[in-house]
């Protein structure tokens, strides 16, 4: 995580097994040394091995480029991670398929990633 004094808050894209993938958010009038205008950054992970992940980072000026590039770049993530936001919430947004397995319909889970994503108050 960036040391930063000046943070308004971090949201929590997809929640793995290892580490999370998240965004941090700073304050109005702050940005990160040595990124152009960059006010956002967000960090996610990929496989390395059985015990540890490779961290990255990337950052944006907005939150909304920073959502939109991570549901373009990693779409099964924020599927699976709206699937769990919806059947946790217990809305009626769920089929199952032939196994009898419960599923959230792909548009539904998306919505729900955005709408716990982009609209949320830090």
């Amino acid at each position: 995580m960036v040391e930063v004094s000046h943070t308004k808050g971090t949201i929590t894209l997809y929640e793995g097994c290892l580490n999370d993938d998240f965004v941090q958010v700073l304050e109005d009038g702050y940005y990160y040394k040595g990124h152009n205008k960059a006010q956002v950054v967000l960090f996610y992970y990929t496989y390395a091995n059985e015990w540890s992940n490779h961290e990255h980072k990337k950052f944006f000026k907005t939150l909304e480029n920073a959502i939109e590039w991570y549901k373009k770049s990693f779409k099964d993530r924020a599927i699976y991670q709206g699937r769990v936001w919806l059947t946790d919430g217990g809305e009626d947004y769920t089929e199952t398929d032939e196994d009898g397995i419960v599923l959230a319909k792909d548009e539904d889970a998306l919505d729900e990633f955005d709408s716990l994503t982009l609209y949320c108050e830090l």
